[in-house]
């Protein structure tokens, strides 16, 4: 209950511990020895300390001196016997026994039971001359105490009663909850903690009865987490950290400080993560080992297999075995056909070196009123601005055979006094020429290199 008091079998226990039967099935079974008052019981049931019956308590027929008796074995021994009566007790050896029918009272005139015991009354067990246990009842509570020397209310606590709270304490004398102990429990079966919220419904790991903001609890519906803004640290093999949840939500495994939602960290041979299964990111129907829909980011090497459908990415391997064994070979940056027949573009039937079907787009360079050597990756050199006669050179390094150069006017002001010179390097001509000019608005001129000289293409 939210007062601290368990319940087995009923709805209302009226104690701290409150067990139940209204059928045949008994309220309680206790397998060995059972101790009310001591921790090391040597018999079925042993108690130190003083008891209280509402009902007959039945024992068997005694056999030894510190046996209970029967009222059988005592009306026997009175009827009997040969001691003498004196008022409402009898004589009988060493023993006396109460000889009427009504109750008897320590210490009051009206006892309400068998057996009552006045405030401040105690109940003892000797041996040897010595209180081994104690019962002793102080206003309103009831003290369990043991190693008692001489009074048996003089001993050390074991369990307390207290009237006016209900509060039972183990170990101390004033309990502060209804089950407050005082040193190592031992609970051998299940236990169970009842309540629907954390105020009444859970169990605190803490040093205080309050609900301190740097304690964990167990609670109800499955619930594990710390009372305030703390993290949660699981360990193993000691204090050794495996795992913690953060205040603010993140999961580390291997780390302290999580930086995702779920951030694993190895700092040795063993992997960060197995899953055996289906793996998705960006998506929760994944249908491959791992199933990324969006783009993927990789700053080192993506090793992959040998691909063997259309879709497959590739391998280096597989791409230089193409590259290499196939009809292209490479060389440095470059690329060039290694087999003896012709390249199609555009066509699987060439009939020259190169044969395009298609157009051709080739590279433009732009030249801005500037006297401009050529270069190698030049194909088209187009003037866009002119007010000054222009040389164009033509450098040996790019005449090769088959080369071809285009210049061009796009000014619109070429002419007589602003000419496009074209002046191949060394000995090489040009047309038969040292030089060439354009001479004319938007002309241009197309040369092919025979691998000596430059002619018009």
């Amino acid at each position: 209950t939210s007062g601290g008091n368990v319940g087995v079998g009923t709805t209302n226990p009226l104690a701290l511990l409150h067990s139940k039967s209204l059928t045949a099935i008994p309220a309680g079974v206790f397998e060995g020895n059972v101790g009310i008052g001591q921790t090391n019981p040597v018999y079925t049931l042993d108690v130190t300390g003083t008891g209280q019956f509402t009902q007959p308590v039945i024992v068997a027929t005694p056999t030894a001196a510190n046996h209970a008796t029967t009222k059988l074995y005592v009306d026997s021994a009175i009827a009997g016997g040969s001691g003498a009566t004196v008022g409402y007790w009898t004589a009988n050896g060493t023993n006396i026994s109460n000889s009427n029918t009504a109750n008897v009272g320590i210490g009051t005139t009206a006892p309400g039971s068998l057996l009552t015991l006045a405030n401040g009354g105690t109940l003892g067990w000797v041996n040897s001359n010595s209180y081994t246990w104690g019962i002793q009842k102080v206003t309103n509570d009831l003290f369990f105490k043991y190693n008692s020397t001489q009074d048996p209310g003089s001993g050390t606590v074991a369990m307390t009663m207290l009237g006016g709270t209900g509060n039972i304490g183990i170990g101390l004398s004033n309990p502060a909850a209804k089950l407050d102990v005082s040193g190592s429990v031992n609970i051998v079966g299940a236990a169970n903690i009842g309540g629907t919220t954390l105020a009444n419904g859970f169990i605190k790991l803490g040093t205080t009865l309050a609900l301190d903001p740097d304690e964990m609890y167990f609670g109800t519906n499955g619930n594990i987490g710390t009372i305030g803004a703390y993290n949660l640290l699981f360990n193993t093999n000691g204090a050794n950290e495996r795992m913690r949840i953060t205040s603010g939500g993140n999961v580390g495994v291997g780390t302290t400080n999580p930086l995702a939602l779920l951030h694993s960290k190895s700092l040795t041979a063993t992997p960060a993560g197995i899953f055996e299964g289906n793996v998705g990111i960006g998506q929760t129907n994944p249908v491959y080992n791992l199933d990324v829909t969006g783009t993927g980011n990789f700053t080192q090497p993506v090793v992959v297999a040998t691909p063997t459908a259309g879709n497959h990415a590739t391998t280096k391997a597989y791409v230089d075995g193409l590259a290499s064994g196939g009809n292209w070979t490479t060389s440095g940056s470059n690329i060039y056909n290694s087999n003896s027949g012709n390249v199609g573009i555009g066509t699987t039937n060439p009939l020259a070196k190169l044969h395009v079907v298609g157009g051709m787009i080739m590279g433009r360079t732009t030249v801005a009123d500037i006297d401009y050597v050529a270069l190698a990756s030049d194909y088209i050199i187009a003037y866009t601005s002119l007010s000054v006669t222009r040389t164009v050179t033509l450098p040996t390094a790019i005449c090769n055979t088959g080369r071809v150069v285009t210049i061009v006017d796009e000014s619109g002001n070429c002419s007589m006094t602003k000419m496009i010179t074209i002046d191949p390097e060394g000995s090489a001509t040009v047309i038969g020429q040292p030089t060439f000019s354009l001479v004319g608005a938007y002309n241009s001129v197309m040369l092919y290199c025979n691998g000596t000289n430059w002619f018009l293409n």
